[in-house]
């Protein structure tokens, strides 16, 4: 239980609600606080890929870190999930797909690509996505320096 109170005192900043009972859904969270939040987990859960489609959270946090990106996920009942990473600008979002092919390439069993579902916003701080889709619905309708989401379900 204590490390299901440590991840809820350092991830309240980032939840969308502020019961924890139900769980919260995380937005914006920041790969500093990712990175100490994975920390307290077992190392199994950080290095998983969930739904085997999905990147794990090692990786999310770390192209996170190296383009100044925010993650999305959930806290529930003190099991993390972060499912999601967010981008400034298209530039950075196509380094971020180029390293998403490169990393988790397209197997078999996998798709990382194919089963993503991206989204695009004016701006960090937007509640409504401009476009959300697939990454080539995304790649039409988006905006120079929207900022630019992956998440998987």
């Amino acid at each position: 239980m204590a490390t299901a109170q440590a991840l809820a005192t350092l991830l309240a900043p980032f939840a969308d609600q502020e019961d924890v009972t139900s769980g919260w859904r995380l937005a914006g969270v920041l790969p500093e606080a990712a990175a100490r939040a994975a920390s307290l987990l077992d190392a199994a859960m950080v290095t998983a890929r969930p739904n085997w489609h999905q990147p794990p959270m090692w990786w999310l946090i770390d192209l996170a870190t190296q383009f100044d990106g925010r993650l999305v996920g959930s806290l529930t009942r003190g099991h993390l999930r972060l499912d999601g990473i967010q981008v400034q600008g298209m530039a950075l979002w196509r380094q971020l797909l180029e390293r998403l092919e490169r990393d988790w390439p397209t197997t078999a069993d996998a798709d990382a690509l194919g089963t993503a579902v991206a989204e695009v916003w004016r701006s960090w701080d937007a509640e409504d996505p401009v476009a959300a889709g697939g990454v080539e619905d995304v790649l039409v309708e988006g905006l120079a320096d929207g900022v630019y989401g992956l998440w998987w379900d």
